[in-house]
């Protein structure tokens, strides 16, 4: 029993992956931020620090957060599993394997500019999502 659920779980592992780059933030967050209200310290408190911090020339700065996410599923481990399956038995070649990988790219971007005095005079908030296909 507990062979089976090891190569179940490695199985799953094989065929999902996730990549991340950037600092994670609460996107729901966002909608709490309040023009000309709310100050450096409430944005800290509410995104952590910065990934990118930039003074404006014309007084102020801007900070920036940004986040991504990609997430991937492949069929190949499937086609090879099946291959040594069928060795087992004596069988040497089945045609052409079609193995397919998924992946979606989720991307959280948030700029949020600053005035002289540390309130917040604007944002930006921007998410995409980029799925894809490949088949090989």
């Amino acid at each position: 029993m507990l062979l089976q659920r090891n190569i179940s779980l490695a199985l799953v592992l094989a065929i999902s992956a996730c990549a991340t780059s950037g600092k994670s933030f609460d996107p729901d967050r966002v909608s709490h931020i309040d023009i000309g209200r709310s100050s450096q310290a409430e944005i800290r408190r509410m995104f952590g620090e910065p990934v990118k911090l930039q003074v404006q020339g014309s007084g102020g700065s801007s900070w920036k957060y940004d986040y991504r996410e990609v997430k991937t599923r492949d069929t190949g481990i499937f086609t090879r599993i099946a291959r040594f399956v069928l060795s087992l038995f004596g069988v040497r070649s089945i045609g052409p394997p079609v193995n397919v990988r998924y992946s979606n790219e989720i991307r959280h971007q948030l700029t949020v500019f600053f005035d002289d005095y540390g309130t917040v005079r604007d944002f930006t908030y921007e998410r995409t999502d980029k799925p894809s296909k490949k088949i090989y």
